[in-house]
């Protein structure tokens, strides 16, 4: 009987401990409050229910990568254009705070646009990359 006893308390126990990990959340467009994207000359806006840049049937955009976790998400796009360079690109929200990060070597500019959140805790990041 003691046995029988220890064995629920062992389970009981076990049952009753929790993970201390970071409690994971879907993130929306509420949390950042994006508005429009702007590479070059051109206006995006983001698709339905979605951090997707909507971009349209001609335009240079490429989606080519996207990584994420509990707290985070990242996209990352390819400017095709054979005719008009990469040369700028930022964010319009209402939400959050914008970073914008210029990088270039010879042959190619990344631009990466990061919106960070304190509440909830959260971070967006489009790496934009293309010719220079």
């Amino acid at each position: 009987m003691k046995k029988i006893l220890f064995i629920i308390m062992s389970i009981f126990m076990l049952s009753s401990c929790q993970k201390d990990e970071d409690e994971s959340f879907p993130l929306d467009n509420s949390d950042f409050g994006i508005e429009q994207i702007t590479i070059n000359d051109s206006t995006y806006s983001l698709m339905p229910n979605s951090f997707l840049i909507d971009k349209g049937p001609n335009s240079p955009l490429v989606l080519v990568g996207t990584s994420s976790s509990s707290h985070s998400l990242e996209l990352n796009y390819a400017w095709m254009s054979k005719t008009q360079k990469l040369s700028s690109a930022y964010i319009t929200n209402a939400k959050g705070n914008v970073g914008v990060l210029n990088t270039s070597t010879e042959t190619t500019r990344t631009i990466i646009l990061t919106i960070y959140n304190i509440f909830p805790e959260a971070k967006l990041t489009y790496t934009i990359s293309g010719p220079r």
